[in-house]
């Protein structure tokens, strides 16, 4: 068991901070007795608090759930968990992603292409500009292509 600071807030503007203990077994929090009535008396004219805690380093949010505990959910986690989850397919593709990233690649190749012949056949003088901005869609698609094809292949 550990002894923990939480705080309570109001939407009203009060703000409460006290001590609970912590069941790490358990995974709960665990309020005293007279905070528990203090919560029920204001919960007849104030809307629901926003409990919080630092739980070993971590936010945490607390829902209460019955009588004089509390369940805990982290903050930091969710927001861990959604880029980890976003990056995964670029960073340790499954043999499906890589198929799918593959396909991906040659589609904008193939629009990198289209758009470096689209480019040079609107041209009526050209500038140094206008060489960098073919040039450029020529690398993107010999890159992208190249991309596709390590992709596609599981390489």
């Amino acid at each position: 068991m550990q002894i923990i600071e939480i705080e309570i807030e109001f939407p009203g503007g009060m703000t409460i901070s006290d001590r609970a203990s912590y069941q790490r077994s358990e995974g709960k929090v665990h309020i005293s007795e007279r905070l528990q009535r203090i919560l029920d008396d204001f919960s007849v004219s104030e809307a629901s608090p926003s409990i919080s805690a630092v739980i070993d380093g971590e936010n945490a949010q607390l829902t209460q759930s019955n009588g004089r505990w509390m369940d805990i959910a982290y903050v930091g986690q969710d927001a861990q968990r959604f880029w980890s989850n976003l990056l995964q397919p670029f960073v340790a593709p499954s043999s499906d992603q890589e198929q799918q990233l593959g396909r991906f690649c040659h589609a904008l190749s193939v629009a990198s292409l289209v758009g470096a012949i689209g480019f040079w056949h609107s041209v009526k003088g050209w500038t140094f500009t206008d060489v960098l901005n073919c040039s450029a869609l020529a690398v993107a698609f010999v890159i992208t292509f190249y991309a596709g094809l390590r992709f596609t292949k599981g390489d």
